[in-house]
């Protein structure tokens, strides 16, 4: 094609580039990707009312009225849930991360997971101590939580 002065029209390179930037904004959103962060404290619930279960508080308040101490080297390891499922997690899942608590209790875990909206799990276990599983809707990139554990009394081998 050409334009009025009789030389080639950017009209080609304008029709060959526009669709190719498209496909390339496109491949870019396509790939992006996510992520989700979960910080908090882990806390031993020091003489706790008979048939307390160690809990997890994702995103909001636990309420007790014990006394609560921290917590070190406690196992969180946080992981994929399934696609809107409420059923139990198997741990050999793609993506999973996991860290022990600090002395002050406190741990953080994280990292890229898909870009929507998902169920995500998180567990806690510590010898001598009742696990924990907790399985919550990742909506937003920053969670926070707080782990409450109970002593494992049960005297069975």
């Amino acid at each position: 094609m050409k334009d009025k002065s009789g030389s080639e029209s950017n009209c080609w390179i304008a029709l060959f580039l526009i669709p190719v930037l498209l496909l390339q904004a496109g491949c870019v959103v396509g790939v992006v990707d996510g992520g989700i962060s979960v910080s908090g404290q882990v806390y031993e619930w020091v003489n706790p009312p008979a048939n307390i279960k160690t809990e997890i508080y994702v995103d909001n308040s636990p309420v007790q009225d014990g006394k609560l101490v921290t917590l070190e080297g406690a196992k969180l390891v946080l992981f994929h849930g399934g696609d809107y499922s409420w059923q139990r997690i198997d741990e050999t899942t793609i993506w999973k991360h996991e860290t022990a608590s600090k002395k002050n209790g406190s741990f953080s875990l994280g990292g890229v997971t898909s870009p929507s909206r998902f169920h995500a799990a998180m567990r806690v276990s510590k010898d001598g101590f009742l696990p924990a599983e907790k399985v919550f809707l990742h909506d937003k990139l920053w969670h926070t939580a707080v782990v409450i554990m109970v002593r494992n009394t049960d005297q069975t081998p």
